[in-house]
């Protein structure tokens, strides 16, 4: 079993990949803020011999530009996608890397949504013929664009060819295989819970799956919290996964008390505070409890949590999110309490952390 530092590991590894996975290839922009500002001035897209434009036929190679300068983008976004899957349809591999090369050039300066849909089809295009290429690319670049890209290519490599993604990740180093068991995983939504738990035991960890797995059963609108809370606490109890349960659980808990009110926090605090397996989630559910009412979840652990209230308060990190909201407001809460170590703390812990 995965000691508590590894279980939060992954959990924050999920919570990155996650945001990755939707921002990675916007990412590969070199400059999101200086790229053309207006499309509407670009030239006609490429037409076919007889004149047509949009076309889902395939392009010959021969009429497609070396260099990307030269690509025109259609201004709707039906004729821009059928353009773009077009041109990357008569592409080779060397071309591909090509073009994705001279994609994330400053020279290049189109709009991010255009940089966004060419890059993305032309990683696609290549990851389904050599996703060792096309990891190797993604791989290569030399800034902080690198795991964005990589992210995209194996969430990509895991829909076409699972167990080779997984032997390619498993042969990498320790610390930078480390980063994608949870993409992977979660590329395969099309998979139950169990089956998922073989990939990431394959992996080296079955609590990628449970993370994955809680993660999805409150990623839209909650209707029925209480129903939501006891299926992710129950399961994460009897498997031993309540480590890599908090930011589920937090968005439960909103989801809850939205719907029913603070009259609910006993309920929620009385079904984790008595284990002590909770000790990472707990603080959790109070900060995402505490996003929009620091104060009045701030007050609740104090009166409420006895002994347990400093260490929650401060792995919670809410009067740290609180000062950088408000932070008269927490400093005027503070003077409220009796000159201690354990007010000394908070201050620190608001300023510090």
């Amino acid at each position: 079993m995965p000691n508590l530092f590894s279980r939060s590991l992954i959990l924050v590894a999920g919570l990155l990949i996650g945001v990755l996975g939707v921002t990675g290839v916007l990412i590969l922009s070199p400059d999101n803020g200086t790229s053309s500002g207006s499309q509407h001035l670009e030239k006609q897209p490429l037409r076919d011999n007889e004149g047509n434009t949009g076309s889902t036929s395939q392009v010959s190679s021969d009429l497609i530009p070396s260099n990307i300068d030269d690509l025109v983008f259609p201004n709707h976004a039906f004729e821009l996608k059928m353009s773009i899957v077009s041109w990357v349809q008569a592409l080779s591999e060397d071309q591909i890397l090509d073009w994705l090369q001279q994609s994330i050039e400053p020279s290049w300066s189109v709009t991010d949504a255009n940089r966004h849909e060419l890059q993305t089809a032309l990683l696609q295009k290549l990851v389904t013929t050599a996703p060792e290429r096309a990891f190797e690319f993604a791989w290569s670049v030399e800034d902080q664009r690198k795991l964005g890209i990589a992210s995209i290519v194996i969430r990509e490599w895991a829909s076409v060819d699972l167990e080779g993604v997984i032997a390619h990740v498993n042969g990498m180093g320790p610390g930078e295989s480390s980063y994608f068991p949870q993409t992977i995983v979660a590329a395969r939504g099309d998979l139950n819970l169990d089956q998922q738990r073989e990939i990431a035991i394959k992996l080296g960890d079955e609590s990628y799956a449970f993370s994955n797995y809680f993660q999805n059963l409150t990623g839209g609108k909650i209707e029925d919290p209480n129903e939501i809370w006891y299926e992710i606490s129950n399961l994460a109890n009897d498997e031993g996964m309540e480590e890599v349960s908090g930011y589920a659980l937090g968005r439960v808990a909103v989801a809850w008390v939205e719907k029913e009110g603070k009259a609910v926090l006993d309920e929620i605090v009385s079904s984790m505070s008595s284990d002590s397996v909770y000790d990472s989630a707990l603080p959790q559910v109070f900060r995402a409890l505490a996003a929009d009412e620091p104060e009045g979840i701030f007050d609740y652990i104090l009166q409420n949590l006895g002994d347990q209230a400093p260490e929650i308060l401060e792995r919670s990190r809410i009067a740290y999110d609180w000062a950088h909201k408000d932070p008269h407001g927490l400093l005027s809460r503070l003077e409220t309490l009796p000159a201690s170590r354990y007010r000394r703390n908070i201050i620190s812990s608001a300023v510090y952390q």
